[in-house]
C-alpha cells in the first residue's frame, strides 16, 4: 500500500512540474499608440480672375466676345470642380435677349464640368456672350449681371465609370 501511495505521490508531483513548466513561457508586449486619421478637405479659394477681351459696357447689336474667369483649388482631396450662372436684368429678357455659353469644360448629366484638379491648380471657364443682331430699341440702356457658382467635389470614389465627372455633387 506504500508503494502504491508513493506511486502515487511521485505521479502527481511530476503531473505539477510538468504543469507548471508548460506555463513557464517567454512573453512580451508592445504598444501602437497615438496613431491618428484626419479627412481630407474639399475647398475652393477666391475667384482668382475676371478678365474680358473687350469691355462689356455699351454693348451694342451684333457685339460678342467672351470673358475667362479663374478659381484656385486649395483642398486636399482631389476635386471635381464645375460651374453653374444665373443670370438677371432686362438685357437678358425679351426676344432677342444678351445670350450667354461657357466654354473650357463639358456638359455632364446637366452639370457644366471644369475637371479634376489638385491642390494649387487653377480652374479656368470662358463666359462666351452674343448680343443678336436683331435686338431693337427696348433694349438700349438696358443691363444684365451673371452670377457664376464655382463647385467642388470629392474625385475619390465619386467619379462616374467612364471618367466625365463626378457620380454625384452631394
Amino acid at each position: 500500500m506504500k508503494k502504491i501511495a508513493l506511486s502515487l505521490a511521485t505521479v502527481g508531483a511530476l503531473s505539477a512540474l510538468i504543469t507548471g513548466a508548460s506555463f513557464a513561457l517567454f512573453t512580451a508586449e508592445s504598444d501602437n499608440v497615438n496613431n491618428t486619421f484626419s479627412a481630407g478637405t474639399v475647398e475652393l479659394g477666391e475667384v482668382t480672375s475676371f478678365s474680358c477681351g473687350v469691355s462689356t459696357d455699351n454693348l451694342a447689336p451684333g457685339d460678342s466676345g467672351s470673358c475667362t474667369v479663374s478659381v484656385t483649388y486649395v483642398g486636399s482631396l482631389e476635386a471635381w470642380i464645375g460651374v453653374e450662372y444665373e443670370v438677371d436684368g432686362e438685357l437678358f429678357d425679351g426676344d432677342n435677349p444678351l445670350a450667354i455659353s461657357l466654354s473650357g469644360g463639358n456638359e455632364v448629366d446637366g452639370h457644366y464640368v471644369l475637371g479634376k484638379f489638385s491642390d494649387g491648380q487653377t480652374a479656368t471657364v470662358t463666359v462666351n456672350y452674343q448680343f443678336p443682331i436683331e435686338a431693337g430699341n427696348e433694349y438700349q440702356g438696358a443691363e444684365g449681371e451673371i452670377d457664376l457658382f464655382f463647385k467642388a467635389v470629392q474625385a475619390r470614389n465619386n467619379t462616374k465609370p467612364d471618367g466625365s465627372g463626378p457620380s454625384s455633387w452631394n
